[in-house]
């Protein structure tokens, strides 16, 4: 979108019938009803100061009415800016044409030219409204921007002051839940076994234990914490600073002769037309061609590396357009027959020195909006990310206990049960071996587990596992290996994810060859893609137990089919831990 119709955008947008718009437009009119009513009739009576304060505030009002009860109503976004055209160009007439009856009734003037009231007052609003998108209206998709930045922060903010107490309190919860479930009952039947308990009683206590708590618990330990998330109340959000200008800023970027040829164009020639009439008006046209050129002649004489702070930027951008208004004051001068004229003109000169500062403001801002939108998205990936280890996080911590309870805990009451059921009336000694069992299990119990892969042998075991079924290969890159040596739950996400992208490739596709490429491109971010030569994606599968993980466990991640290379590929972005991302 280029600079022009970026600004233009604005016209498209409801929120100009707000305040901002009232502010930018009461000094317009009361200057121009000073100078032109005023100070060139050299009509100094204080009615014209009533005159000016009611007709803007009966428009003002009419525009209140007509923004609560038609814009806010029926706005439509298809042709609203021709809409808004042409409802602030009415309401300019009607203000002029109001300013022409008050003036009549009171005696300030003895005849109107009504033509010259409404279009005058029609053209004036539409230049103001033109003015004010062009300058300010960048302002409204600026705090936009920047409220949506700062709620971004704030909600990264959050997610970090949470996330380590939530995954605390995760921990905790699993501990005592496992505990809660298993425990006492793990005492009783070791307390029934050491006191001579019959071993059929046990065993089938045992048996009990296993289908009834142990392998639900597992079952469920291995599901995701669907319920337990970082969404909190939204932060409040400060309103938006509002500032003149970057502290320091390129200059050249921000002199912009396309956008501010119309403006200056428009306006030399309306004041031109008020102040000398139709022919100096028009050659107004010209000389402001010769301002605009002067302009856009300085703008490719600074360098573009020029920087300067605010007041020698500002002070700077005042010259150019003191300078570039010479030709259009000095030529129009020409036609003026007295000093009240001459006085006059230097509205000229405050046009063009508005339009080159008003337009580099409108640049300023625009510039700012754009670094803050592109430190928004720096911050939702960084939150992105951040919201993904979190639940990387906790589904590792759910199926480390669920390894331990289906893993060391059955295998236990398992050998436990093997034991005791060796012979009807099992020894003393593999009555002991049995009650080590059981306070293996109970150790296994006793504390948070920790699970620490050794990730090449992982996945040789892959490998070997599908061996002569699927032949399986894995290339890290230097970065990825760095990364994955440091990051524990990376290792096992990683481990968790091939052993899935390789069931998945041969139960649904019947895959002959599938590899693997785990990269860092990014510094926070592992890579993984596995491509395989199974059978085609089929798009009305339902989405699985994997599909699940693969949310869980990544921050994005995409299964495609590549017809041309004839390659079905899984892509997924995996999230390091700060540790990991820093290596």
């Amino acid at each position: 979108m280029n600079a022009i119709s970026s600004s233009l955008r604005v016209f498209n947008r409801k929120e100009i019938w707000g305040w901002p718009l009232f502010w930018f437009a009461l000094p317009v009119y009361f200057l121009l009803s000073f100078f032109f009513d005023v100070f060139l009739a050299q009509s100094w009576r204080i009615e014209w100061l009533y005159i000016a304060v009611i007709s803007l505030g009966a428009v003002t009002m009419l525009g209140i009415l007509f923004r609560h009860y038609v814009v806010n109503r029926f706005f439509l976004n298809r042709s609203a800016g021709l809409f808004n055209v042409i409802a602030i160009a009415a309401l300019g007439a009607i203000k002029n044409v109001l300013v022409g009856e008050l003036s009549v009734l009171w005696g300030l003037v003895t005849s109107v030219d009504w033509a010259f009231r409404i279009y005058g007052g029609a053209g004036l609003s539409i230049g103001v409204l033109l003015g004010f998108v062009y300058v300010l209206g960048a302002r409204v998709d600026h705090n936009s921007t920047m409220a949506a930045l700062e709620a971004s922060r704030a909600q990264l903010v959050r997610h970090r002051a949470e996330a380590e107490d939530l995954l605390a309190r995760e921990q905790n919860d699993l501990l005592r839940q496992t505990q809660s479930s298993l425990l006492p009952r793990l005492d009783e039947i070791q307390q029934s076994l050491a006191g001579s308990a019959e071993p059929i009683k046990v065993i089938e206590s045992l048996r009990e234990l296993i289908q009834t708590r142990v392998r639900p618990l597992s079952k469920s330990l291995s599901q995701a914490a669907e319920n337990l998330t970082l969404a909190s109340a939204p932060t409040p959000v400060e309103k938006p600073k509002s500032r003149m200008f970057q502290n320091s800023f390129l200059l050249r970027p921000l002199i912009a002769p396309g956008k501010m040829f119309l403006m200056i164009l428009l306006g030399n020639w309306f004041l031109s037309y008020v102040i000398l009439g139709i022919v100096a008006a028009n050659w107004s046209l010209l000389y402001s061609c010769a301002s605009w050129a002067i302009i856009a002649g300085i703008k490719v004489l600074i360098p573009a590396s020029y920087r300067l702070n605010r007041t020698a930027g500002i002070s700077l951008l005042f010259f150019i357009g003191f300078v570039s208004s010479n030709p259009v004051y000095w030529l129009l001068k020409e036609f003026s027959d007295n000093l009240q004229e001459d006085l006059l003109l230097l509205l000229v000169v405050l046009n063009v020195i508005g339009s080159v500062v008003g337009f580099a403001y409108s640049k300023s801002l625009e510039l700012d909006r754009l670094e803050a939108v592109n430190q928004m998205q720096r911050d939702n990936n960084q939150l992105a990310r951040e919201v993904a280890l979190f639940d990387q996080q906790v589904w590792i911590a759910r199926r480390s206990w669920s390894f331990v309870v289906h893993g060391t805990v059955q295998a236990a009451l398992t050998a436990a049960i093997t034991r005791l059921s060796s012979s009807s009336q099992p020894e003393q000694y593999q009555v002991d071996l049995a009650l080590q069992d059981l306070e293996r299990a109970t150790n296994a119990l006793s504390k948070t587990p920790e699970i620490n892969v050794d990730l090449n042998q992982a996945l040789q075991n892959i490998a070997s596992t599908w061996s002569g079924i699927c032949k399986v290969s894995f290339n890290l890159t230097e970065r990825a290996s760095r990364a994955l040596q440091k990051d524990q739950n990376a290792r096992m996400c990683v481990n968790e994810i091939c052993k899935e992208a390789v069931s998945n490739a041969v139960r649904h596709g019947e895959a002959k060859n599938i590899s693997f490429e785990i990269d860092r491109s990014s510094d926070e971010i592992l890579f993984i893609t596995a491509s395989n030569d199974g059978r085609a994606l089929d798009k009305s599968a339902v989405p699985g137990v994997g599909s699940k993980m693969f949310d869980e466990l990544t921050i994005g991640w995409s299964l495609q089919t590549n017809r041309g290379a004839q390659q079905t590929v899984l892509e997924a972005q995996l999230p390091l831990s700060p540790r990991g991302a820093s290596s």
